[in-house]
């Protein structure tokens, strides 16, 4: 039933209409990508975060949200599987080698495709805003409850606040943040276009 639920949603959001889509949606991002089924029960998850998960998904975790109203014990149920996953109580050393992957091959996909003045993608962009303010959530985020919040600009005033970042700093990153934000709704609204992600 959730599958085929999940799927009639995807459909809704996603078919192109002759009055355009809603939403593009990516289900690849989820275990196992497309081989795996759209819907999945919480122990499978948790198993899977023990087992398997990956860098890249600790960071799509950190963003994701329930979407609609859920029952009060599935979202506790949730969000208790979701956070020991994504912030680890104890800094795991090699998780800053797996950043340092990461970021290295976002850099190699943009210089692939040749894409350096992309605002989202390109050097400084809403990504590289992104990526530190996670990297600093998944890192401290585990000791550090205020860091948990799914916002990048709130997520970037508790890291100003816990001197994670100087004064100066948080000023620049939530300037330029909200600048390439408005640039990037600006072009999908006038072109109809989404910078590739």
């Amino acid at each position: 039933f959730m599958t085929r639920l999940g799927q009639g949603i995807i459909r809704l959001l996603d078919n192109n209409t002759a009055d355009s889509f809603v939403f593009r949606v990516d289900m690849r991002l989820r275990p196992w990508g497309d081989g795996s089924d759209l819907a999945v029960h919480l122990f499978a998850l948790q198993k899977y975060f023990a087992q398997h998960g990956r860098a890249w998904e600790r960071f799509a975790w950190l963003k994701a949200r329930v979407v609609g109203n859920s029952e009060r014990p599935f979202f506790a149920d949730i969000q208790a599987l979701i956070k020991p996953f994504v912030f680890r109580y104890y800094v795991d050393y090699s998780a800053f080698s797996a950043l340092r992957e990461m970021k290295s091959l976002i850099q190699n996909q943009v210089a692939q495709r040749e894409d350096l003045d992309n605002i989202k993608l390109g050097a400084g962009g809403i990504r590289d805003i992104e990526f530190i303010v996670q990297a600093f959530q998944q890192i401290y985020g585990g000791r550090r409850p205020p860091l948990h919040d799914k916002s990048c600009l709130a997520a970037t005033q508790a890291m100003c606040q816990l001197g994670s970042f100087k004064e100066p700093t948080y000023h620049e990153l939530q300037a330029a943040y909200r600048i390439l934000r408005r640039l990037e709704h600006g072009i999908q609204a006038i072109s109809d276009h989404r910078p590739q992600s």
